[in-house]
């Protein structure tokens, strides 16, 4: 018996031996595949794929978690003196570790207000954005002078490198910070549970404003904007109508003409040439002189699109027309800021072209205003913005648009 027991851990071994080798033979080792296991493990314990925990579950689980954070940071308490973080904890340890929930809950707070500044984000959504993860300074990438192409190669012959630059884009996004005041009563925990979703409406909200105010209007030099205070948004990085200004058509002062609109086009060259790719971002003044224009108003030109049956202007020479509150009415001949001002502008840009550089998280913190009894909190994004090609011009402006 003994001789047959030795027989049989002899056989298991050798196929152990066997599947080692197998595994060896495509790159993997036990080690490999067990950390593969573990990471697999992990995400799905991340993702709550149990079967203990239901989609309504999750999704209650991450909302109720959202609003713990802020409560906490609301009444200056650590998020486990409160009841909700026991029932919290004992749902999570189903699909995380322990070790995990405050990193988790954080995670949580900034998704869902991430997700709410996404309703009033228009322009940031037009452009592709770049991930820099936290604790990274920047990243950088090659800039190109044109876009990259693809070639006809034959056999046993080089591929064609396309056009790069000795530059770079470098994306180091900066801090835009927003600050809430509430009444000392709201130290009472009653009373914070009404206030959630007011203070994280808020924080949301004026996130998201102060994101598409840098976007149109940033200018690090600052000239374009009348040398705002330093603590302007619009001192985060270059946005679209400085990028446009190096692009421009005079409209001669009067209201925008689709002459104006074209030649803007025009100058713009290959990334103008998909209207598919390129987008018109006016404000509201703009925008009502667009309604106007005879070339859009009938059903004979432009058939049931036409903005005497619709009412609105949703496409221009097949670009898509996004209205902004933010480009400046009192704007001087140049396309610049003035105290004398009483122009505006239009902007035409190839989506393509451009990169929103951002950090995924929403840091927030709290203080006391001793001396007139309120509760101080702060919410912080990271956003930069480039143009990815140079010298070329993938954005026009037109300026000088009147009444």
């Amino acid at each position: 018996m003994g001789i047959e027991v030795i027989k049989n851990l002899k056989t298991e071994l050798d196929a152990l031996k066997t599947e080692v080798t197998e595994a060896k033979s495509v790159g993997e080792t036990i080690a490999a595949i067990e950390a593969r296991i573990d990471a697999m493990e992990n995400e799905r314990k991340k993702s709550f794929e149990v079967g203990a925990v239901d989609e309504r579950m999750v999704k209650k689980a991450k909302a109720d978690a959202a609003n713990l954070v802020l409560k906490a940071k609301l009444l200056n308490r650590d998020t486990q003196s409160f009841e909700e973080f026991k029932k919290l904890a004992t749902l999570v340890e189903k699909a995380i570790k322990p070790a995990d929930i405050s990193s988790w809950l954080d995670e949580q707070f900034s998704k869902q207000v991430i997700d709410l500044m996404d309703y009033d984000l228009k322009i940031e959504k037009l452009f592709g954005s770049i991930t820099v993860p936290n604790g990274v300074a920047q990243l950088s990438f090659p800039q190109k002078t044109a876009r990259s192409k693809a070639y006809l190669i034959t056999p046993a012959t080089d591929a064609v490198e396309s056009a790069m630059t000795g530059g770079k884009v470098s994306f180091n996004p900066v801090k835009l910070k927003t600050l809430v005041t509430v009444s000392d009563e709201a130290k009472n925990e009653a009373v914070v549970g009404a206030l959630l979703d007011v203070v994280k409406q808020d924080i949301a909200y004026s996130l998201a404003i102060g994101v598409e105010d840098a976007l149109v209007n940033g200018d690090t030099s600052g000239d374009i904007n009348d040398n705002p205070a330093a603590t302007d948004v619009s001192n985060a990085f270059d946005g679209l109508r400085k990028y446009g200004l190096n692009n421009s058509v005079d409209n001669g002062a009067g209201s925008l003409s689709i002459s104006s609109i074209r030649t803007a086009v025009k100058q713009m060259g290959v990334f103008g040439s998909n209207p598919s790719e390129c987008v018109m971002v006016v404000n509201p003044r703009v925008y009502a002189q667009l309604k106007n224009l005879t070339d859009l108003q009938t059903i004979d030109k432009i058939g049931n699109a036409a903005v005497l049956k619709t009412g609105t202007v949703a496409m221009l020479d097949g670009m898509q027309v996004v209205v902004t509150d933010f480009t400046p009415n009192t704007l001087d001949s140049k396309g610049n800021v003035s105290s004398s001002g009483n122009k505006t502008a239009a902007l035409i840009v190839n989506t393509k072209a451009f990169k929103v550089g951002k950090r995924n998280i929403v840091e927030f913190e709290q203080d006391r205003n001793i001396v007139n009894d309120t509760m101080i909190y702060t919410g912080r994004v990271y956003r930069d913005f480039h143009q990815m090609f140079v010298p070329v011009t993938p954005i026009a402006e037109v300026i000088n648009i009147g009444d």
